[in-house]
C-alpha cells in the first residue's frame, strides 16, 4: 500500500489488488492487470495510455482510493479530483506506479514489472530531450523567420 497527498493535504493510501483491479474494471471498463494488451476502444496497450492520457490515470487512482476512504474522509470523487493540483497528481502517479510494480513483482509476473520501469524511465528520458531541444530554441531568430527578417539584420539589404 502506498500514499499520497492532495493539495488539501488529505492523506489517500492506494493499493493494488485483484479486488481494485475488478473495481476498475467493472467501473472504466479498463483491465489493469492486462497492462500489454490495448484496450477494446484503442490500439494502444493500457501501460502506454496510462504514460500520456493523465485523466485515465486519476480515474483510476480515485478508484483505488475507493468510496470507503472518500466516506471517511467527508469527500466526493469530484472533490479530490478538484484537488488534484500538478503537485498532488505527480505524488499520486508516483505512488501509483510504485504499487503497480510491486503487485506484479509479487505476483510473479517480472516482465509486467520491468516494463513499467522501463516505460517510466522513457517517460523521464523524453522529458529531458524534450527541454533540451526548448533550450535551444531561439525566440528571435523564430520571430524574425515568421515576419521575413532576416536573422542577420545587419546583412539586411540597404534602402529598405
Amino acid at each position: 500500500m502506498r500514499t499520497f497527498k492532495d493539495a488539501a493535504e488529505r492523506t489517500w493510501e492506494i493499493a493494488v489488488t485483484i479486488g481494485a483491479a475488478k473495481r476498475i474494471k467493472d467501473k472504466l471498463g479498463v483491465d489493469l492487470l492486462r497492462l500489454d494488451k490495448p484496450g477494446a476502444d484503442d490500439d494502444m496497450p493500457l501501460l502506454t495510455r496510462l504514460g500520456v492520457d493523465e485523466l485515465l490515470l486519476a480515474e483510476i487512482i480515485c478508484c483505488l482510493i475507493g468510496e470507503d476512504q472518500f466516506a471517511k474522509q467527508g469527500v466526493t470523487e469530484e472533490q479530490i479530483a478538484a484537488a488534484f493540483d500538478g503537485t498532488a497528481v505527480l505524488a499520486a502517479q508516483k505512488a501509483f506506479y510504485e504499487e503497480l510494480i510491486d503487485f506484479f513483482q509479487k505476483r510473479g509476473r517480472e516482465y509486467l514489472a520491468k516494463a513499467i520501469k522501463k516505460q517510466l524511465a522513457t517517460i523521464d528520458a523524453a522529458a529531458a530531450k524534450a527541454e533540451a531541444i526548448l533550450d535551444e530554441v531561439d525566440p528571435e531568430e523564430i520571430s524574425g523567420r515568421i515576419f521575413g527578417e532576416s536573422p542577420d539584420k545587419s546583412a539586411s539589404t540597404p534602402g529598405r
